[in-house]
């Protein structure tokens, strides 16, 4: 035997033997075992078997003898029994046929898909957390005592900024702090005592004059909302981009299509060869739907689907059953942003101003307030000369307002216009209802209806929190079903990269198996044929070197025999 032919047999049995420890390996039973390669029963005898020709292939060899063509026989026959398991085993889950470069690269890529799975399951958990802290904002929004000291915060400054801009003209409304002193003369109940009241005076500011005072407020309070919120959008949005997995699930797609055949292939040339076309079908309809169980998530799927708007996603949402490779969107943005939603509206609805706004008389409170008293004539006398000065005025600016949009000829009568006007109001509350229609014609009738309805009128700003409140609520719950739409579609796709890379590595697994059995196979047939090569220089050796021997032998025997034949020499001669 020459050393380089033992140096090579040396390293086909170390190459031999490192495939059969990882095969025998309890990780590698157990594997098979688990998808269902073999049973428990045949992988224990498939161990025995090649434990024991593991044991005596070092001794008898796999070559040369009876005893070795036997152990030979056995160890090829229990391979290909086992590689016609994992063959099986691979033809069933349609894993195409590789070579072990092509399959250590298509390692290397699940890896990278791997690690970015896992980054994405740390992101998607930070968007849980992030959820559940909008959930929480959305109940915060319940409670108005917060809201109600930014809207005292806004009431103080919208004071301080109508009494510099009109500079010693007074402010349209006053915030008042109700107590026991002032409830009564603001014709309010005495369950309003604590309370803070936004208070308009009737004959001077008019029904529009103070919803617009009130919608102003309203306006102020949506910006400062809108600012604080934006923030919180922007936050969730972000976090939202940052654990989409539609980038990873089309890597992962692309690695799919390399590790399985799509429904379409050939396997090994042709459909599988032990079931029709339709049984082949059937299967793989199976197959889909076990797919779709395994990667949907908690509970059940309905079946109905309900149309809804991006905003207002007050009832449940059902998403159909997860399809792993989402629809392309071109640079993988929302359909409906979270950012996209529409700012809400503070101002109260038309039929929200009746129960915000409240028209109040003055009263004497008797008796802790159980008994109210009207006011005496010569109270009601003082209110109605200051009633009519106040009119007086509204009419002055009114008329001059009227006279500004005249001609310029106009102008030089309008001194008589509110000499005249005045002596109208005036004849008015001198001749009682005979003029009043005159009135009419001259005073708005929202003034002259808030007039007759009372003499104040006062919004709550406790209920005006609790308007704002309600909005605020509302916006949040709407930001966190948009929130959760989104979450729960990524989770479904998330948890489906999840089930997709562990199939991706199982089959990676069965063909690194199916190759090391081939292998395996060929290891030994490569060996019992370099020892059969061996015995057989190793004969011819023998051969030539007896030969050699007969050769000599005959050789030196007929050199003998020579010098028997020649005459011995007489003593003479000597």
């Amino acid at each position: 035997m020459s050393v380089e032919s033992s140096s090579q047999q040396d390293q086909l049995y170390q190459e031999l033997n490192d495939l059969l420890h990882a095969l025998l390996s309890d990780e590698q039973i157990q594997f098979c075992i688990d998808h269902r390669v073999a049973g428990v029963l045949e992988m224990q005898r498939f161990r025995e078997t090649l434990s024991q020709v593991r044991r005596f292939m070092g001794v008898i060899g796999l070559a040369g003898s009876s005893n070795s063509d036997s152990l030979r026989q056995t160890f090829l026959r229990t391979l290909f029994d086992f590689s016609e398991l994992v063959k099986r085993n691979c033809r069933h889950r349609r894993i195409r046929a590789m070579t072990k470069p092509i399959v250590a690269e298509l390692e290397v890529q699940w890896e990278q898909l791997s690690n970015a799975y896992d980054d994405k399951t740390k992101e998607h958990a930070v968007l849980t957390r992030l959820i559940a802290d909008a959930q929480l904002l959305k109940k915060a929004w319940r409670h108005s005592s917060q809201v109600e000291s930014v809207l005292a915060s806004i009431l103080a400054s919208s004071s301080s900024l109508s009494n510099s801009a009109h500079g010693s003209q007074p402010h349209s409304y006053y915030v008042a702090a109700i107590d026991r002193r002032n409830y009564a003369q603001l014709g309010l109940h005495r369950k309003s005592l604590g309370s803070r009241q936004i208070v308009f005076e009737c004959a001077r500011v008019t029904r529009q004059e103070q919803i617009s005072a009130i919608v102003d407020i309203c306006n102020r309070f949506q910006t400062i909302f809108m600012q604080n919120a934006q923030h919180n959008l922007v936050g969730i949005q972000s976090q939202l981009d940052l654990a989409r997995p539609s980038q990873l699930a089309r890597q992962l797609k692309q690695l799919y299509d390399r590790v399985f055949y799509q429904p379409g292939d050939n396997v090994d040339g042709e459909k599988a060869e032990e079931e029709s076309e339709e049984e082949w079908w059937a299967r793989q309809q199976q197959q889909q739907k076990r797919r779709q169980r395994a990667l949907s998530y908690q509970g059940t799927v309905a079946t109905a689907r309900k149309t809804t708007t991006p905003f207002r996603l007050t009832l449940p949402m059902t998403t159909p059953s997860f399809v792993w490779y989402p629809r392309d969107q071109g640079d993988g943005e929302d359909d409906f942003p979270i950012t996209a939603l529409p700012a809400p509206s503070f101002v109260p609805a038309p039929w929200q101003w009746a129960d915000l706004i409240r028209s109040r008389t003055p009263y004497h409170a008797l008796f802790f307030g159980l008994i109210r008293k009207r006011k005496s004539p010569l109270y009601r006398g003082w209110a109605r000369g200051r009633r009519r000065q106040q009119q007086q005025q509204q009419q002055q600016r009114s008329s001059s307002r009227i006279i500004s949009t005249q001609r310029p000829s106009m102008t030089a009568g309008s001194g008589t216009e509110g000499e005249t006007s005045e002596s109208r109001i005036e004849e008015a509350e001198d001749l009682g209802g005979e003029q009043s229609h005159q009135l009419s014609d001259t005073i708005p009738n929202d003034t002259i209806l808030a007039c007759e309805q009372g003499e104040f009128a006062t919004v709550s700003v406790e209920e005006l929190s609790k308007h704002f409140s309600r909005v605020g609520h509302q916006f949040y719950e709407d930001v966190a079903n948009n929130a959760k739409l989104g979450y729960r579609q990524d989770s479904r796709i998330i948890e489906g990269i999840g089930q997709d890379l562990i199939e991706i590595y199982t089959s990676l697994q069965l063909e690194t198996l199916r190759l090391d059995l081939n292998r395996l196979m060929a290891l030994g047939q490569e060996i019992a044929n370099l020892q059969q090569q061996q015995q057989q220089q190793q004969q011819q050796q023998q051969i030539e070197q007896g030969d050699r021997i007969g050769y000599a032998q005959s050789a030196s025997a007929a050199v003998i025999s020579t010098h028997e034949g020649d005459p011995r020499p007489s003593v003479a001669s000597m």
